[in-house]
């Protein structure tokens, strides 16, 4: 069983029905329309994300750059809500004596040890200079580890004894 992969419809089928009132049923398998839309919103995904990298934006707020607002944040949604459980069911599964109201402690360590977006990526809209001196060009995509994974994972600034196993 693939638990990313039913998290993933399964967190699709929640903002859905919250965001917009519509139910999918991507999760279910229940509606044809329901599972076609979520492949459909997986390709939208791919490529709003090889797009970004391509257009700037002149600030002009029509239609088409509204929805791919929308889209980028419900896939932001459905991603790092996914991932977070998955990590979560992992943290449970490693840490068994977990029971009852340890749970909301141990969401917040899964938080802290594996947030929701350890690496981001950015495309470069000219030519520019980072603090070290490395040369990067128009186009070029760049990753870089955010603050809060390694943070996590600094014992000095957290209790000694920590409630999950990593």
């Amino acid at each position: 069983m693939d638990m990313a992969d039913l998290l993933m419809r399964s967190t699709l089928d929640t903002f859905f029905k919250v965001g917009f009132g519509v139910h999918i049923g991507s999760l279910s398998g229940s509606n044809k329309e329901g599972a076609a839309f979520a492949r459909a919103f997986d390709d939208a995904s791919e490529q709003v994300s090889a797009r970004e990298g391509e257009e700037s934006h002149s600030g002009c707020f029509d239609n088409k750059y509204i929805r791919d607002i929308i889209l980028n944040f419900v896939i932001a949604g459905r991603d790092t809500t996914a991932g977070t459980l998955s990590w979560f069911l992992y943290v449970l599964c490693r840490n068994q004596r977990i029971k009852g109201q340890d749970r909301a402690g141990s969401l917040s360590e899964t938080l802290r040890l594996y947030p929701a977006v350890p690496i981001d990526a950015k495309y470069c809209f000219s030519d520019d200079t980072l603090p070290d001196g490395h040369a990067i060009r128009k186009g070029d995509m760049v990753n870089y580890q955010r603050t809060p994974y390694p943070m996590g994972r600094m014992t000095f600034l957290w209790e000694t004894t920590p409630r999950v196993q990593a």
